[in-house]
C-alpha cells in the first residue's frame, strides 16, 4: 500500500500568493499479479519405512513456497494421478499441509515407489511446480521360519547299519 500526497493549483501563471492550491491524499493498492509458480525446498524428496507402519501414520512433509500474495500465494498440494503407487491406493497427502501419510496397510508390500507431487497455487491463471518422492518399504522379519523338509508329521526310516570302530595302537 502507497500513499500518495498532491496538491491541485489555479492560476499556475501567477505569483504564488495569488495562487490558489488544495491539498490531495490518495492511498494506492497494488494487486499481485500471479507471476510465481510454487518451488519446492527440495528438488526431490525420499523416505524409508517398514511395512508395518500403520495406515495414517506421517511419512514426510513436502515444503513449497510462493513468494504472491493472497488467492496467487496459496499452495494446494496433491499427488500426481499418473504415479503408478498413486492409482494404487497406498499414499496419500494432506492438501494444504504437504504431509504425506500411508492410506492402507503395507504389510506385504515391499521395494521402492516413486510418485511426483504437484504444487499449485490459488491464483489466476493458476501456476503449479512437480517434485518427485521416492518412498522405500523396507520388509520386517515377522515370520518365524518354516520346515518344509521332511513334510509335517512325517515318518523318517533310518536303517540300522552294523559298524564298528578299529583303534589302531
Amino acid at each position: 500500500m502507497y500513499q500518495l500526497t498532491f496538491e491541485a493549483r489555479d492560476n499556475n501563471n501567477a505569483p504564488p500568493n495569488q495562487q490558489r492550491k488544495t491539498p490531495g491524499y490518495m492511498n494506492v493498492h497494488l494487486l499481485d499479479v500471479n507471476d510465481n509458480a510454487p518451488q519446492f525446498e527440495r528438488m526431490d524428496y525420499a523416505a524409508s519405512i517398514k511395512e508395518n507402519i500403520n495406515p495414517g501414520e506421517s511419512i514426510l512433509t513436502i515444503m513449497a513456497h510462493d513468494p504472491d500474495e493472497g488467492e496467487n500465494g496459496i499452495i494446494d498440494f496433491s499427488l500426481d494421478l499418473n504415479s503408478r503407487n498413486v492409482t494404487e491406493g497406498l499414499f496419500q497427502i494432506h492438501r494444504s499441509g504437504g504431509e504425506i501419510y500411508v492410506q492402507q496397510s503395507l504389510k506385504g508390500t515391499f521395494g521402492t515407489y516413486y510418485m511426483d507431487v504437484i504444487a499449485q497455487d490459488r491464483g489466476k491463471p493458476q501456476m503449479k511446480n512437480s517434485t518427485r518422492v521416492l518412498i522405500t518399504i523396507e520388509d520386517v522379519n515377522d515370520h518365524a521360519p518354516t520346515i518344509v523338509q521332511p513334510p509335517e508329521n512325517a515318518t523318517i526310516v533310518i536303517p540300522e547299519v552294523n559298524s564298528y570302530i578299529s583303534c589302531i595302537q
